[in-house]
């Protein structure tokens, strides 16, 4: 492996998508499927509709506001259908769940 890819294989793919951002550079993935379980849960829930930009800048990521809103035990119901090119969720919010103690995550269909 040369030093590109032994320095990139040490970072999460949040990372370096955040950072690609900041860049202005391309660097999706399209087609990637989520990935679930059969878990059940029950319990207040907090919806977060995400929506094409069109234009509009965030000055933070779309996410950030639901995390920060639930409390321990609460769930997140994402719904993300206008854009196939890119993620509303991945390890760095994961991260940022699981320390707010939030009981999980489901992407709408």
């Amino acid at each position: 492996m040369d030093d590109l890819q032994t320095r990139l294989a040490r970072l999460d793919s949040c990372v370096v998508s955040d950072a690609l951002d900041k860049l202005g550079l391309t660097g999706v993935a399209p087609g990637i499927s989520r990935l679930s379980t059969n878990v059940k849960l029950a319990g207040c829930v907090h919806t977060v509709k995400l929506e094409a930009a069109n234009g509009r800048l965030a000055n933070r990521h779309l996410c950030t506001g639901a995390v920060e809103a639930a409390l321990p035990g609460e769930i997140l119901v994402i719904e993300h259908h206008t854009r196939a090119d890119c993620a509303g969720w991945g390890g760095i919010l994961s991260r940022a769940a699981i320390v707010k103690g939030i009981s999980g995550v489901k992407a709408a269909n």
